[in-house]
């Protein structure tokens, strides 16, 4: 391989780099924002699922994965997304307590009204408010 072969597949992994890594391009001061680079990948990987071997060697590209990879893996990303959102809502529904629990209620760090409001100058302040407050207020006992 002559040198300039070299510095042009150099120059291909380093685009290819930055658009799969995210990285922003820096070229003269002018920073390319990364859907600038998402447009050359598409193409690339629809060329290279398109075209043929023949095509592709004549081309010079000799070396490039097997093409079952360009099929599965957009499949498993597409299965990726709702295993992920069930397997986030499942340790939610795990983590969180039951609605009968008195942990919903309060917690170690709350700090209850412990006189009634009207011993408290200038008002109670930020404090939690007892559940039995609250009730006698809404239910007006």
């Amino acid at each position: 391989m002559t040198d300039s072969g070299r510095e042009i597949r150099g120059f291909a992994l380093y685009i290819a780099s930055i658009a799969l890594f995210g990285e922003k391009m820096n070229i003269n001061n002018y920073k390319l924002p990364k859907s600038f680079l998402h447009t050359p990948c598409i193409a690339c990987y629809v060329l290279w699922m398109i075209l043929s071997d023949s095509v592709l060697q004549s081309l010079g590209i000799e070396y490039y994965p097997n093409r079952w990879w360009g099929l599965i893996l957009p499949w498993w990303t597409l299965g990726l997304i709702p295993f992920t959102l069930m397997t986030v809502t499942g340790l939610n529904m795990l983590a969180t307590p039951p609605l009968e629990s008195l942990s919903t209620i309060t917690d170690d760090y709350a700090q209850l009204m412990t006189r009634p409001p009207h011993e408290y100058e200038g008002g109670p302040g930020l404090m939690d408010l007892p559940l039995t407050v609250v009730n006698r207020a809404l239910m007006k006992e």
